[in-house]
């Protein structure tokens, strides 16, 4: 198996590797096989390869690079997609991460609302670990086509 970044992933191990390196909680990734980086990275590609991305694919066999723009609040201003931006190589990491630390969060399984041993000790509310946690939609929002026309910036503007 092998991974190559534009075709079955939106991130290199050579850039996964440099991005948990600056990140804490990040030792397992570090120890793990080649092999297994690579499918943390692809199925974390795949959960985000079918969101509706702003701007046009440039190609049919991969939906980055894209032609089109955003706005990043962060930098307060619009950017021109250019390649796979940082956001989404960050938010993919991110997600392969994620789907490490939480082995099963793919799979479809009912939850606890409350456990009661013997009278004494009650756990109620325990959630499902979500398949794409916050911090990753965070990054990915200024990227994701809201209003439906797949291009351009969602920039209020009034003709008179």
């Amino acid at each position: 198996m092998s991974l190559t970044k534009g075709v079955d992933s939106f991130v290199s191990i050579v850039e996964a590797d440099a991005y948990f390196r600056n990140r804490l909680e990040t030792s397992e990734w570090a120890t793990m096989a080649l092999e297994d980086k690579e499918r943390y990275l692809k199925t974390a590609t795949e959960l985000l390869y079918d969101k509706s991305w702003r701007g046009y694919a440039v190609d049919d066999n991969f939906v980055f690079p894209r032609i089109g723009d955003y706005y990043d609040s962060t930098l307060g201003k619009t950017v021109l997609l250019d390649g796979i931006p940082r956001r989404l190589i960050k938010a993919t990491c991110e997600l392969a991460l994620h789907l490490l630390n939480n082995p099963g969060v793919l799979v479809e399984e009912e939850t606890v609302q409350e456990l009661t041993l013997d009278g004494v000790v009650t756990l109620k509310g325990v959630k499902r670990t979500v398949k794409i946690p916050p911090i990753i939609t965070n990054l990915i929002r200024p990227l994701l086509n809201t209003d439906g026309s797949g291009g351009g910036t969602l920039l209020w503007w009034r003709a008179n």
